[in-house]
């Protein structure tokens, strides 16, 4: 909604609503929620999430979808979709981006049609959490989480929430979380999480 209010105060994109070029729909289609990547939101009925671009400063760069980046993706996509079944992790998975959708301004300068086309660019990432098995393993509260939300404590809490996945996995093996169990638990993780992409690499 940020995106769409920002869009249509571009004077660019009002000329082309206003000559017809451009028709704006509203708001429609699913509700969508947001995922760790702030501008990549997920549709529980779709097949695939959306990388959206939003004209704002975060860390480095405006986030945005530029042309290059949009081929790049695809280009990427192809290349580990060949790959993907060579993986020999089988508890290690890798989203591909599909495709992806942009405007193209047949009039203006280039300059001003690739601004254009990276503000409006939507990048389609697959869903991992579509079928059924994924949806009831979801309401039973075995959902994904990414990492840096692990180890990073949030505001009032004692720990970071790894501490709470570290006691959940003792407490499913029935034992204590001692030095033991704790070497254990770290070795799992990196069989897990980093020995894939050291391989891919």
């Amino acid at each position: 909604p940020w995106q769409a209010k920002y869009l249509k105060n571009v004077g660019e994109v009002t000329e082309l609503i206003e000559a017809g070029q451009l028709i704006d729909l509203g708001p429609l289609g699913n509700p969508v929620y947001p995922t760790s990547s702030i501008r990549t939101v997920w549709d529980p009925e779709h097949a695939y999430m959306f990388k959206l671009p939003l004209n704002v400063r975060i860390t480095n760069f405006v986030r945005v979808n530029p042309t290059e980046q949009l081929k790049r993706t695809v280009d990427a996509g192809r290349v580990l979709a060949r790959l993907r079944d060579e993986i020999p992790y089988s508890e290690f998975g890798v989203l591909l981006e599909a495709g992806y959708r942009t405007l193209t301004v047949p009039a203006g300068s280039e300059e001003q049609g690739g601004s254009l086309a990276e503000s409006f660019g939507v990048i389609f990432r697959e869903n991992p959490v579509r079928d059924s098995v994924n949806k009831k393993q979801l309401e039973g509260g075995d959902a994904p989480t990414v990492v840096a939300a692990l180890l990073e404590q949030p505001p009032r809490a004692n720990e970071a929430p790894v501490w709470e996945a570290v006691r959940m996995a003792a407490a499913a093996k029935r034992t204590m979380t001692d030095r033991v169990f704790l070497g254990k638990w770290l070795e799992r993780y990196l069989e897990i999480a980093l020995s894939p992409v050291l391989w891919l690499f």
